[in-house]
């Protein structure tokens, strides 16, 4: 079945803030104003859009693939002593970044990469987003 999708967005930054699908033909340019009276801008597309992918945006009055940028984190497991670092590269200059695990932590990272110690052992996670890139996760042990 053919479908048409009204996608409210955010005109700054890209970001898909509503969806409503329709079978092909039963579309009314009534149900855009509903967006556009909430403050959206909007655009239809003759295929259907799940709300839920992450992966997309709008750009330039179209449906986008987000961009992605390749992280890495050398080495993998240190030593929980304060001392021994982790560096995490690959990732756009002024990104946000949430460490989870025995520490939780956020901050903007003004550099295109990063050094990390531990003082407590466990396992770690690093969450690195900066949009419209789509979200990176690294991990590493401490022991």
């Amino acid at each position: 079945m053919n479908h048409t999708s009204v996608v409210g967005y955010d005109n700054l930054s890209g970001k898909i803030l509503a969806v409503a699908t329709f079978n092909t033909g039963s579309f009314r340019d009534v149900d855009r104003n509903v967006y556009e009276r909430e403050g959206f801008d909007t655009i239809v597309v003759e295929e259907h859009i799940e709300f839920s992918r992450k992966d997309i945006y709008v750009k330039d009055g179209a449906i986008a693939e987000r961009p992605t940028f390749t992280t890495t984190i050398s080495p993998g497991s240190i030593t929980a002593d304060g001392v021994s670092m982790v560096t995490i590269s690959g990732f756009p200059a002024d990104s946000t970044l949430t460490i989870s695990g025995p520490i939780n932590e956020t901050w903007t990272e003004t550099e295109i990469t990063t050094e990390l110690t531990a003082n407590l052992p466990g396992s770690y996670k690093v969450r690195i987003e900066n949009w419209p890139y789509q979200d990176a996760e690294v991990t590493f042990n401490a022991a």
